[in-house]
């Protein structure tokens, strides 16, 4: 791994032999390991994450906590780009590009005019995520996740950091994610036919009058991505802030004061 590291910290609320494993690759390797399980009956993402940070906290003297899921593969490079975002005092939040190893999202959302890159970082600056991203102490120090958060946990923790004055820095060396959502119901076999015809679209292949209509109206189908990801609610929510604004301040102002979810007074004082 080309990251330096001392400390493995395994939060494991499993049944499996994760821990052995662990364990082995901490021995192997002269490392130390914490390995930690939660108290309570119906643990969540947010009780697990809270956890590793206190550990962190309570058992290190490192100056950075680093998140790293089990399919991201840190891309050679990474290391080196990082330790130089590390020298901004600011920065409180280190985060990769989550290239996916499935090329399908790609060519969709740049058949949609849109840059692959900076959609994967828009979705970032809004959603959060944790599959590569470093933490600076000080910008952690006080968290506290509100315990049922059993997804978006890693949403709310880039927010708090956001909110606390920190930085995040974008490393775009990233990672090669290898759980594709392509593979998991990401695509829809409807919207696998818009990409088909639109190929045919771009080359000159005639196609049935009612789909190039449909091709054509790409905010429309900007919509239908965004719903079958999403959810109808948030997918439409997230969908109009993507037409109105461009950037992450202006979304959260936008979605605080229309929706009240991203409120700082509300994520400092939880």
């Amino acid at each position: 791994m080309q990251v330096p590291y001392d400390t493995i910290i395994l939060v494991d609320d499993g049944n499996d032999n994760t821990k052995l494993i662990v364990r082995d690759f901490a021995s192997e390797h002269n490392k130390e390991i914490l390995i930690l399980r939660s108290p309570y009956e119906k643990p969540t993402r947010a009780l697990a994450r809270q956890m590793a940070i206190n550990a962190f906290l309570e058992n290190t003297v490192s100056e950075w906590l680093f998140f790293l899921d089990d399919d991201a593969i840190l891309r050679p490079g990474w290391w080196e780009v990082s330790k130089e975002l590390m020298k901004d005092p600011a920065v409180g939040e280190i985060w990769g590009i989550n290239w996916d190893l499935d090329n399908r999202r790609k060519e969709y959302v740049e058949l949609l005019g849109d840059s692959y890159k900076e959609y994967l970082i828009r979705a970032f600056q809004i959603r959060g995520g944790t599959h590569d991203t470093l933490y600076r102490r000080d910008a952690i120090r006080d968290v506290i996740i509100p315990h049922w958060l059993h997804v978006y946990e890693d949403a709310w923790l880039h927010h708090y950091v956001n909110c606390k004055g920190w930085k995040s820095a974008i490393n775009e060396i990233g990672i090669i994610h290898l759980n594709s959502p392509i593979s998991s119901g990401f695509m829809s076999d409807a919207q696998k036919t818009i990409i088909k015809y639109r190929l045919l679209l771009k080359y000159g292949i005639d196609t049935d009058e009612k789909v190039k209509i449909r091709i054509k109206n790409s905010q429309a189908v900007r919509l239908r991505y965004s719903i079958s990801w999403y959810g109808i609610i948030y997918g439409t929510v997230r969908h109009m802030i993507y037409l109105l604004y461009g950037s992450i301040k202006q979304f959260l102002y936008a979605l605080s004061k229309s929706k009240g979810l991203i409120d700082c007074n509300n994520i400092l004082h939880e």
